[in-house]
């Protein structure tokens, strides 16, 4: 199971914490952490508590399912990313490995 695949995980069994320090093991770019540190501080933020005190069920629950949307989305587009990535690396060795090929029959 890759990490985007435990982070999801942990997010079902409703441990989003062990999942943000989950994907802060992974080599993310500076904006990348930026994005989840955001995400991040808005989780902490809801959990505080003197905003368990202030809000109402529904407010914690609505702003949670937020927080757990952006979260899951973020995944998704790191989990995207890195997979563009990955096949474009695998294309160009293909296509060095064809070049290579031509260059010997000739």
């Amino acid at each position: 199971m890759n990490v985007f695949q435990r982070c999801r995980s942990f997010i079902a069994e409703d441990k989003i914490e062990k999942a943000f320090l989950e994907l802060e093991k992974e080599n993310l770019s500076s904006s990348q952490r930026g994005d989840l540190t955001s995400i991040r501080y808005r989780y902490k933020k809801l959990e505080s508590d003197d905003n368990r005190k202030l809000l109402t069920r529904d407010e914690y629950y609505t702003g949670l399912s937020k927080i757990t949307h952006d979260f899951i989305a973020f995944i998704n587009e790191i989990e995207a990313a890195q997979l563009k990535k990955a096949n474009t690396r695998t294309r160009s060795r293909w296509w060095r490995l064809v070049a290579s090929a031509l260059a010997i029959n000739e």
